[in-house]
This record gives C-alpha cells, sequence and structure tokens, in this order.
C-alpha cells in the first residue's frame, strides 16, 4: 500500500517501506492513505510558508 500511495523519486534514496509497515501496525488503510497524503503534503506547506515570508508587499495604487 505504501509503494502505491508513496512512490519512489528517481534519483532518490529508496523509502524504507519495512520501517514504515512496522510503525503503523493496526492502522486501516484510511488511515495509512491519511497518512500518505499528509506527508506528501508537508514539502507544499514548507513552500508556501517560505514563499508568503519572502512575498513582497505591493502597495496599493494611490499611496
Amino acid at each position: 500500500m505504501f509503494e502505491e500511495l508513496l512512490p519512489s523519486v528517481p534519483g532518490e534514496e529508496k523509502l524504507p517501506y519495512d520501517l514504515m509497515v512496522e510503525g503503523t501496525e493496526g492502522y486501516s488503510g484510511s488511515d495509512i492513505r491519511l497518512l500518505c497524503k499528509e506527508a506528501a503534503m508537508q514539502p507544499l506547506r514548507r513552500l508556501m510558508t517560505h514563499l508568503e515570508d519572502k512575498a513582497e508587499v505591493v502597495p496599493e495604487e494611490g499611496e
């Protein structure tokens, strides 16, 4: 299930699927699906925070 939800990226270190399986013993399929979705969203959240911190303030017209 992890291999389908979190595919490896070519050139990157292989994901430790066996450790993920051990760490999620007793989780339902829905739990694992949500866990993978949240894990996949973390880099995007960090990027958005970084971009928001660096956003230029554009003055409104007339100021």
